[in-house]
């Protein structure tokens, strides 16, 4: 595996088809070329698309080879390890412990097989907040190490740090430290200093000096393990360099710890607020790193100057993670077994590389910033923030990892930080209670007391909010960059002050029209980075006023038409992709979507477009996107529905969010009915203010967890697009005309008001002087959400 990942993956899907025509699918040549194709995937970052690969291949090797086969424990424990990348640990604990149990029965008591498959049984136990567990099996899997290699072999060290690691979970961390530190001294030793297995352990170090209230110590390890993550990240993509990204994020997370900590005790240096500033934005930005990896590789495998490059920036970071793993090969050989001349010719060509990845990555932010600012955007500091705020702005950045959450509050003239008293586990757990109520449009008027907690929204605006609420006074547009659970969480949905009247069965919605919302005080603009706030509306100003496509030729399972109520999304979406290819006839079965044509059609008349720039029906179609000159127009409208990564990553072998359009009788490359976030970036060229994605989900993440606003969001900002309508749950259609319709045209009256100003007071004027009777509801009129920065100039 040499980490040319986009390059190989077409090759093994080929072989895999020729392989399965000819021998047919159940044979063990498929087996095995299917458990090659997963582990491209996996080491890509790509878990979901692995693991329906490796079950089928596990399924083909036990009938080919038996239940009790070595090469069956090989896959188990692959497909263990994908299952635990998921973070479904109770479905990889029983399929860890078969590979366990087969290779206890068929090798040698102290093979070392058997301790690997001690510590990852050990691993998933620790994921799943069962470390005590773990700690026999490693003991185990270190004393089979030593027993095969000596006490000083790298290969120990695995073993070593794992068993650090699980005393710290437990919190026991004098006794995890003589493990981490004897596995940092085997690494540094055999590897050097800046080698990314040298950084982990010293990211478990750091923990443990944190532990031990030793601060200044922890500060030291968690920088120096930084440095490496910040490296990784600057020169491309770091799941190619070597990097998981769950690691990776940590490194971050114990970094942010450690400054709050000294912040804390009043020991930290003049430069740890801009320090941790940057850190957060660094952390944040890891996460959507898997889901651009997508347009990187798309990009790459053009032929523009810009191609060039990134082909070039992705061969030699895939070359220095093959040198890495001969450098790990070379030093993990028995003394007399060893190469010296070897082993500095490998670490001189990786030198080579580095030079060289660093002055690629380079010519790209140079010659290319766009595309550097998508695939890999640099942190501001706070004084680079502040020069880009406006007189009543206020920019909000949220940091959420389970080793705390914090709040950034960024003004002209201030910034603040602070901790949220919330953990993880609850912040997660408020934020999906408060959109559990809002996600079904249809309340059943008896339970309607009871549909939308008021109480919670205000105390999720208390911690949230509240640590830097002074800051944020008088401030009427607030700029957010959400992380984790908040990426699902339109602030406006909040409460500011604790609610004095509750809706009841006879009068359930007047509640809801006098309850303090957040958007009674600000408007609110979302960012998918800090970076993204240099993005303001600047260049020439599209001719056309609106091109809009709505109604997707789709039919529903029953053909019927949808109706009051009724959502942009309302069949669970089934599987479709088969084989890599979109399943039309799944594609066909989303409902219908016959009121977004009136919604295209009205806005277009509001704006004074002709309607032959309107594509409905058979003429919204992912072909007629493509073609169309896109860049003419001021606002450019899609009416249809979504999918999120999240719920096409189990059928595809690509996990993107895509936009759905009339499928067409035989797919293409070019229409295929899909229009996905990659897609979006490498081939759509916009120049509009504003894109409107009246879609469900458009803003939700590539999968739970991820950032939302690395999907969809990102890959319009990068097609030229300035600013973004999102939304965050299924709609109800007819709101969601009213809510566009009025948005749009409010922005027209005045054309210097900001979309978050606009789209402020079409929910207020939904609230406040509602035309049906459940308007109020936020279920029906909060799921909307303004992305990016624009302002257009008075004519």
């Amino acid at each position: 595996m040499t980490g040319r990942y986009a390059q190989s993956e077409p090759l093994q899907r080929r072989a895999l088809e020729i392989q399965e025509k000819s021998l047919g699918p159940d044979h063990p040549h498929v087996g095995v070329t299917l458990n090659n194709l997963a582990l491209t995937y996996f080491s890509w970052g790509r878990y979901a698309d692995a693991l329906p690969l490796y079950e089928r291949s596990v399924a083909i090797q036990e009938r080919a080879l038996g239940r009790d086969h070595p090469q069956v424990a090989l896959s188990l424990n692959n497909l263990g390890l994908t299952y635990m990348r998921l973070a479904r640990y109770a479905e990889a604990e029983p399929v860890l412990k078969r590979a366990l149990a087969i290779r206890e029965k068929v090798l040698p008591k102290d093979h070392p097989d058997i301790a690997q498959s001690l510590g990852n049984l050990a691993a998933d136990y620790r994921y799943a907040g069962r470390a005590a567990e773990g700690l026999p099996l490693l003991q185990r899997a270190i004393a089979i190490m030593e027993k095969n290699y000596g006490p000083d072999h790298l290969y120990v060290t695995y073993s070593l740090t794992a068993t650090a690691n699980a005393d710290v979970a437990l919190k026991r961390y004098a006794e995890g430290e003589p493990f981490a530190k004897r596995s940092l001294a085997i690494r540094q030793k055999a590897l050097g200093p800046d080698h990314t297995d040298v950084a982990s352990v010293l990211k478990t170090l750091a923990q443990i000096d944190l532990g031990l209230n030793r601060v200044r110590q922890a500060a030291d390890y968690s920088r120096q393990a930084v440095q490496v993550a910040v490296r990784a990240l600057r020169n491309g993509d770091a799941t190619t360099v070597g990097f998981d990204l769950a690691s990776l994020r940590e490194y971050f997370d114990v970094h942010l710890a450690v400054l709050y900590r000294e912040v804390a005790d009043g020991i930290a240096g003049p430069d740890a607020v801009t320090e941790a500033f940057e850190t957060a934005q660094w952390a944040n930005e890891s996460t959507a790193a898997t889901a651009l990896n997508q347009m990187a590789a798309r990009t790459g495998a053009g032929t523009s100057a810009l191609a060039t490059l990134v082909r070039r920036q992705q061969d030699e970071a895939a070359e220095i993670r093959s040198l890495d793993k001969s450098i790990l090969t070379e030093v993990a050989k028995a003394a007399d077994r060893r190469d010296p001349k070897r082993e500095e010719l490998i670490r001189q060509r990786r030198e080579e590389l580095q030079t060289g990845l660093t002055q690629a990555s380079a010519r790209i932010a140079t010659q290319f910033p766009d595309y550097a600012d998508l695939v890999n955007p640099k942190p501001l500091t706070p004084a680079q923030a502040q020069k880009l705020l406006a007189p009543g702005e206020a920019l909000v950045l949220f940091h959420v990892s389970d080793l705390g959450n914090y709040v950034w509050a960024v003004t002209p003239d201030r910034i603040e930080w602070r901790k949220i008293s919330l953990s993880r586990e609850e912040l997660v757990d408020a934020v999906k209670r408060l959109r559990a109520s809002v996600e079904k449009v249809e309340i059943p008027e008896k339970s309607i007391a009871r549909a939308f907690d008021l109480d919670l929204a205000y105390s999720l605006y208390v911690a949230l909010l509240g640590p830097v609420k002074p800051q944020l006074s008088g401030k009427g547009h607030l700029i957010v960059v959400p992380a984790g659970a908040l990426t699902g969480l339109p602030l406006h949905l909040l409460l500011t002050e604790k609610p004095t009247k509750k809706p009841s069965v006879g009068d359930p919605y007047s509640a809801y029209r006098a309850a303090p919302w957040l958007l009674r005080r600000h408007a609110v603009t979302m960012l998918p980075s800090v970076s993204s706030l240099k993005i303001r509306s600047e260049g020439r100003i599209a001719s056309q006023p609106y091109m809009g496509f709505g109604n997707p030729l789709t039919q529903g399972r029953t053909g019927g038409p949808s109706q009051r109520g009724a959502t942009r999304s309302s069949v669970s979406y089934r599987r479709l992709f088969r084989e890599g290819h979109v399943d039309l006839i799944g594609l066909r079965e989303l409902d219908r979507l016959p009121e977004s044509a009136d919604e295209v059609r009205e806005i277009a008349t509001e704006l004074g477009a002709p309607m032959t720039d309107v594509k409905l029906g058979q003429d919204a179609t992912e072909a007629a996107v493509k073609t169309a000159k896109l860049d003419g127009f001021r606002i450019v409208h899609f009416a249809t529905h979504a999918l999120v990564a999240g719920e096409t990553a189990s059928f595809t072998d690509v996990a993107e969010p895509a936009l759905v359009f009339t499928p067409p009788q035989v797919p293409s490359e070019e229409d295929d009915g899909l229009l996905t976030s990659s897609e979006i970036a490498a081939t759509l060229k916009l120049n509009a203010d504003w894109v409107i994605l009246s879609a469900c989900n458009t803003a939700d993440g590539d999968k739970p967890g991820a950032e939302a606003l690395s999907g969809l969001a990102r890959a319009f900002f990068y097609a030229g697009a300035k600013s973004l309508l999102v939304s965050n749950w299924y709609l109800d259609t007819k709101a969601a005309v009213q809510l566009t319709t009025h948005t749009v045209h409010m922005m027209e009256q005045e054309k210097t008001m900001l979309p978050a100003e606009a789209l402020r007071r079409s929910m207020l004027e939904f609230i406040d002087s509602p035309k049906n009777v459940d308007d109020a509801y936020p279920g029906v009129w909060a799921p909307f959400m303004v992305v990016g920065l624009t302002q257009r100039a008075a004519n």
